[in-house]
């Protein structure tokens, strides 16, 4: 394996594309038989899903906290997007002062978390496991969020805006949805989806849009890149948006791949960006 992945990270541009191309069908084939699974670990992995729990909301917190320093969520009123399987972050967010946590997506998968997981995560976190009786899950449709109702003071995400089909709608959405004086954390993956992210992680951005197309299902990445999400925040309204780095490409890298880029991201000044948060006020 480590020998395979040393000949694919020398593998020429048209070697990577044809790996994208045939295990982004290969994808699409098994999601047609197999439910969706977006987080990457098990549901009835307790330790793993305790720690990963905990570094999303301390992420958010620390994205915030380099925007906004000595704001924090207590006393908010929480809206998560795509929480996957589990509602651990509501427990976390409420045991650290949220008034109300309400998440919503468009599977049901927060209703496969096991009980010791909210029993490890109380325990972590110093509070009952009775605690995430408080949070409330909706499945909603996207853009609209309909038929969720009320408004929030804060919106969090984790990986999960990239596989929305139009984040501009959302993000007017949400400015509805969004009291006066609110704010947005979002963590953004805009990495390829496919163990190809270890050696060449803008492979998705390679094909044209009719092909990648052929690659399709839910759970496929949008493509945007961090430029894009400021312009939806932008003209959705937002009178701030700033975008934190986390995972960069190497300028070589970058170098490498440019030219077997598709036409529309090759000539892209944001491709290092590879993973960030946006906080939007």
């Amino acid at each position: 394996m480590h020998r395979l992945r040393n000949l694919l990270t020398a593998a020429s541009g048209p070697s990577l594309y044809a790996a994208g191309f045939g295990s982004g069908v290969a994808n699409r084939v098994l999601h047609r038989f197999a439910s969706y699974t977006p987080a990457g670990y098990s549901p009835d992995n307790v330790e793993r899903g305790v720690s990963h729990t905990q570094e999303i909301c301390n992420r958010w917190q620390a994205a915030l906290q380099t925007v906004a320093p000595g704001e924090t969520f207590a006393g908010k009123r929480i809206l998560e997007l795509g929480p996957g399987h589990s509602l651990g972050t509501g427990l976390v967010l409420l045991a650290r002062g949220a008034t109300a946590y309400t998440a919503v997506d468009i599977f049901p998968l927060a209703y496969r978390s096991p009980a010791a997981l909210y029993s490890a995560l109380a325990r972590a976190e110093g509070c009952s496991p009775d605690l995430v009786r408080q949070a409330r899950f909706q499945l909603v449709d996207f853009p609209s969020l309909e038929p969720l109702e009320g408004t929030f003071d804060v919106v969090v995400s984790n990986s999960t805006l990239e596989h929305v089909d139009d984040v501009p709608a959302t993000f007017r959405a949400l400015r509805r949805r969004l009291d006066a004086g609110g704010f947005m954390v979002h963590h953004i993956d805009a990495r390829v989806h496919l163990r190809l992210r270890a050696f060449d992680p803008l492979n998705h951005l390679r094909f044209g849009q009719r092909i990648y197309e052929l690659m399709y299902f839910k759970g496929v990445p949008n493509r945007l890149l961090a430029d894009d999400y400021e312009r939806a925040a932008r003209e959705a309204g937002f009178g701030e948006s700033q975008v934190i780095a986390g995972a960069v490409a190497s300028d070589g890298y970058v170098t490498r791949v440019r030219p077997g880029l598709a036409a529309p991201f090759r000539e892209r000044d944001d491709l290092q960006l590879l993973c960030f948060t946006q906080v939007i006020r």
